[in-house]
């Protein structure tokens, strides 16, 4: 009788130390892990509540009044092209990247540069790069300048390497700024593979082919280095409105 009792009290003793035992392990793996779910659940909350990126209220309201439809039936290829380059960017997240060329980088290039970068970042599109080259050497035009201020974005001359002019860009709050410098297209700044080639060169000019390209589309814009203030803004409001379409049927397919 008190052998049994004996063998009771000693195994209802080690149950106890079995559960001590595992409750302990679960305590001590709770706090290993602990500071990781705590990290976790801070990363979350600080994503969630993270500022969202938002366009100077002017540059807005500009984006608001373009067109949304092609100038013209000739564009069509090219948009849809535009549109299937970017969506398969969006949806693949691998790094891909567009370039505009034109004759030079002083006006249209590089307002279609300006145009859809300020778009992707504006919806954190973060994995398509947009760039702009020109066949042969230019300033970036001063009526550009003028456009650009005009609508809304926010352009500040940098300082100037030899003779190249910098601008810096800002299209809004929370939204990384653009610098932009007229560049040739063989500067090593441009991607040497895997990127949309995008001519925009007017139909009496043949702009040069960049090695390295996926695909390769042309959009035909008329520009004149002597342009008015108001020829350039119907100039750039032209190319805004193409991109600022094809962005948004992609973005929104």
């Amino acid at each position: 009788m008190q052998k049994n009792l004996y063998r009771k009290i000693k195994h209802a003793v080690h149950l106890i130390a079995v559960n001590n035992l595992h409750i302990k392990q679960i305590i001590m793996k709770t706090l290993l892990f602990l500071p990781f779910m705590m990290l976790a659940s801070l990363s979350l909350f600080s994503f969630k509540n993270a500022p969202k990126p938002k366009l100077n209220p002017a540059l807005e309201k500009y984006y608001d009044s373009l067109s949304q439809q092609p100038r013209k039936a000739a564009d069509e290829i090219a948009l849809k092209n535009m549109i299937s380059y970017i969506l398969q960017s969006k949806v693949s997240g691998s790094k891909s990247a567009i370039i505009f060329t034109a004759l030079d980088n002083s006006f249209t290039s590089l307002s279609a540069q300006i145009v859809l970068q300020s778009l992707l970042s504006l919806n954190k599109i973060n994995n398509l790069s947009v760039f702009s080259c020109g066949d042969v050497n230019a300033d970036i035009s001063p009526e550009l300048i003028t456009t650009l201020v005009k609508h809304g974005y926010q352009v500040t001359e940098e300082s100037s390497t030899g003779t190249t002019k910098k601008y810096t860009i800002q299209f809004g709050n929370n939204i990384n700024p653009l610098t932009v410098f007229a560049k040739q297209a063989n500067n090593a700044d441009l991607p040497k593979s895997n990127f949309l080639l995008i001519k925009l060169c007017d139909p009496e000019t043949a702009c040069a082919d960049i090695p390295g390209f996926v695909y390769k589309d042309h959009l035909s814009f008329n520009s004149d280095k002597s342009m008015s203030a108001e020829d350039a803004d119907k100039l750039f409001t032209s190319i805004a409105s193409e991109i600022y379409y094809a962005f948004n049927v992609a973005n929104h397919s």
